[in-house]
């Protein structure tokens, strides 16, 4: 009896260090009045949910605005630099890196930042970061796609060549190896739309 108490006790205490730390709260932004869940991870307090303000050059999954409820607007490049609501901002790969470090680093932080739902080839996360990464796809050349298979985050900034910076989970085929890793990578920003999340200043 002793020995299952103890184990009890742990049991307990890992679940409430590893899902239940972060801190859930919401943002009502003032442009206009759409409500959002936040999360704070460690000093960070975060959007846990894609953006859905309606700003130039940005566009809704397959052109329906109803889909905005669910997966957020897409972002050209320029108009997500200035998507954000005031006090908050598009986040920088180093801000995004301290949050994939949180969880594990970018080779696994995948499986605590995604969703629990929706993923393709049972890739689904346990979101117990509370981040609820979305396969939300893409807007490719005005083609919607990729729903179920990429997240795929603005970044702020350019590389060396000019390209939009972006990071990225995907489901892989199932390939576990792979589906779990939050990569940053490159994009030309004359191409894609993609998700936005933004960062408390």
């Amino acid at each position: 009896m002793k020995y299952l108490l103890s184990t009890t006790l742990l049991l307990i205490s890992f679940i409430s260090s590893n899902i239940f730390s972060q801190e859930m709260g919401t943002l009502t932004d003032e442009r206009d009045g759409q409500t959002y869940k936040t999360v704070k991870i460690g000093d960070q307090t975060w959007l846990a949910e894609n953006l859905r303000f309606k700003s130039d050059a940005s566009y809704s999954y397959d052109k329906k605005e109803e889909n905005d409820v669910k997966y957020g607007r897409y972002y050209s490049y320029e108009s997500a630099q200035e998507s954000c609501p005031t006090g908050w901002k598009l986040p920088s790969q180093e801000e995004y890196q301290v949050l994939s470090d949180h969880f594990g680093g970018d080779y696994d932080s995948g499986r605590k930042l995604k969703s629990t739902s929706d993923w393709f080839w049972t890739t689904n996360g346990d979101n117990s970061s509370g981040f609820n990464i979305i396969p939300a796809g893409s807007i490719y050349k005005g083609t919607s796609g990729s729903e179920g298979e990429e997240a795929i985050f603005w970044v702020n900034g350019k590389n060396d060549n000019g390209e939009g910076l972006i990071r990225i989970v995907t489901a892989r085929d199932g390939n576990t190896d792979k589906a779990y890793k939050f990569r940053k990578s490159v994009f030309p920003i004359d191409k894609g739309s993609f998700s936005v999340r933004c960062l408390k200043e």
